[in-house]
């Protein structure tokens, strides 16, 4: 009973999922910012999740829209009998409407994006790492041939080729940002891999998918998680540049960057309200990703005291 006790002692005073999430949520928020942040993008993805039931009109029924609407000042009432709190645009849209679904779109884009390119760039970037040799030699050329490229004359191409929709859109931003992923996981990896542990493991014959997935990927999520939340912001802000420069998404499909695209001829006008308040919120989507992650950066940095 001596010899037990000892243990349940220690099992006892480990610290449940639940306790351990509970410290972990506490120390993020002790950043002001961070919690900002959080609760900003928490805010975005609520809007985001219910646009369905949020939005007072469907912004892609082009059949429901009265051109006599169009281009109404922020507080008017269009011929329906709809108020819009943030006015209509060109094409009569209410703005509102189109910013909830806008921002649905632009937030899909972007984690669709980033988690396909995770997944590819970590399983290569942890694959070069373990191989080595030859075979790390060559996917390193590929990678840094593709990084020496600016990401948007990528995609830009891309797109030109492809054309518009959000499959494509994704295609094109995962083609430009997995390698990131690759490169910053591959110096983890390589790290992780002369560790204690990994030559224990290999001492007991054990294989090496089971290796590198079971023991070198997970020991790298805390990158790939930091990587992960720049490039999700990334990606929303590239997709608004292309969607502002027409190679993004087609106009029954109105994203931030078309929103904002679809006023831009009208600010001279004075009517620059088609234009700023879809820019806000994408402003603030982005900043709150970025205050995340660099939330998260700090936290997972063995370096940093935070």
């Amino acid at each position: 009973m001596a010899l037990v006790a000892p243990a349940s002692a220690a099992a006892a005073r480990r610290p449940s999922r639940l306790e351990r999430a509970r410290r972990w949520a506490v120390a993020f928020c002790r950043s002001p910012q961070a919690a900002l942040g959080a609760l900003l993008l928490l805010a975005v993805a609520i809007v985001a999740i219910f646009a369905p039931w949020l939005a007072p009109q469907d912004p892609y029924d082009l059949a429901s829209l009265d051109l006599m609407d169009s281009r109404l000042r922020p507080g008017e009432v269009g011929s329906g009998g709809m108020y819009h709190w943030l006015g209509t645009d060109d094409q009569g849209r209410d703005l509102w409407s189109a910013i909830v679904h806008g921002l649905r779109i632009s937030l899909g884009i972007g984690l669709g994006a980033g988690l396909i390119a995770a997944l590819i760039g970590t399983t290569v970037g942890v694959l070069s790492a373990y191989w080595g040799g030859a075979a790390d030699t060559v996917i390193m050329r590929v990678v840094d041939f593709q990084l020496s490229f600016p990401a948007i004359l990528i995609a830009l191409v891309l797109l030109a080729a492809l054309g518009p929709g959000i499959e494509k859109v994704i295609f094109a931003l995962v083609a430009v940002q997995w390698a990131y992923f690759a490169r910053t996981v591959r110096s983890t990896a390589l790290v992780e891999r002369e560790k204690d542990y990994i030559s224990a493991v290999r001492s007991l014959g054990i294989g090496s998918r089971r290796i590198v997935f079971g023991h070198l990927v997970p020991n790298c999520l805390p990158t790939v998680l930091v990587v992960a939340a720049v490039q999700v912001a990334n990606a929303i802000a590239l997709e608004a540049t292309l969607s502002f420069l027409g190679l993004g998404l087609p106009v029954t499909q109105p994203s931030l960057g078309l929103l904002i695209a679809n006023g831009f001829q009208h600010i001279l006008a004075g009517r620059t309200w088609i234009s700023a308040y879809p820019g806000v919120a994408l402003v603030l989507l982005i900043v709150a990703i970025n205050l995340v992650g660099d939330r998260l950066r700090d936290m997972l940095d063995p370096r940093s005291g935070t």
